[in-house]
């Protein structure tokens, strides 16, 4: 099965070839189904709170998703395609990019997709997406936030007591 990786900027997917059709498997993403590429046509999972969608464009597609913090606004996805395979060192030379840019690396951010929800922690507030899709947003104390990244997104204890505290002023994405 021939494997290779789509990235964006910041993000990497894996792209799965089966039969001449090439298919989106991302995990961060987590919409319980692979995505079908198919040059010119647009594909969806159809997957409700967990659909993502590819809509073609004149070099390929854009990859969109309804993150689990954010239900209004889809949230882009352009793969790269001319780094397309990528070999180790490039990997290790955008890996050390991402240390110093994108907003995962100055607070916590954490979704769990379960097949009738997402939770998600982030920037001290913690997101609930219902099977409807309705947002709930609330903001823990920090013994809550430790208690639910334990009993509810699955971290042990040792985890979440070496997580570090989250930059004052730093940038993040809407809603967050």
């Amino acid at each position: 099965m021939p494997k290779s990786t789509l990235r964006a900027q910041t993000h990497g997917s894996v792209l799965v070839n089966l039969d001449g059709i090439n298919y989106l498997v991302d995990a961060w993403m987590a919409s319980f189904k692979v995505l079908p590429l198919i040059p010119g046509r647009p594909a969806s999972t159809g997957e409700g709170i967990h659909d993502i969608w590819a809509v073609p464009t004149e070099s390929g597609f854009e990859i969109l998703s309804i993150p689990g913090f954010d239900r209004e606004h889809p949230l882009p996805f352009r793969p790269e395609t001319e780094h397309d395979p990528i070999d180790h060192a490039f990997f290790l030379s955008r890996a050390d990019r991402t240390r110093t840019a994108g907003f995962f690396n100055d607070a916590l951010f954490v979704s769990r997709h379960f097949p009738d929800s997402i939770l998600t922690i982030g920037r001290k507030s913690k997101f609930h997406v219902a099977p409807d899709g309705t947002l709930t947003r609330t903001e823990p104390s920090e013994s809550e936030c430790k208690k639910a990244l334990v009993e509810e997104f699955g971290l042990s204890e040792e985890i979440v007591d070496a997580i570090p505290p989250n930059v004052a002023g730093a940038i993040a994405p809407p809603g967050l």
